[in-house]
């Protein structure tokens, strides 16, 4: 029987902006191994995400 070298699990992030014509550009990739540190610029780093289901509504300021 052939031993098997099992990969570590892994997660990669990939930001794309999407042209005008609807293509995806690549803006930037993290890949991070299990186990691994992972600092990466999840809070601020890159933009909030525009689409209308993760707007926030505006806060209301006291009546």
């Amino acid at each position: 029987m052939a031993s098997t070298r099992r990969r570590p699990s892994a997660l990669t992030i990939r930001v794309y902006r999407l042209t005008e014509d609807g293509r995806r550009q690549e803006l930037s990739r993290v890949r991070v191994k299990s186990g691994e540190p992972y600092h990466g610029p999840i809070g601020g780093e890159w933009p909030a995400c525009r689409c209308p289901r993760h707007q926030v509504p505006p806060a209301r300021g006291p009546r």
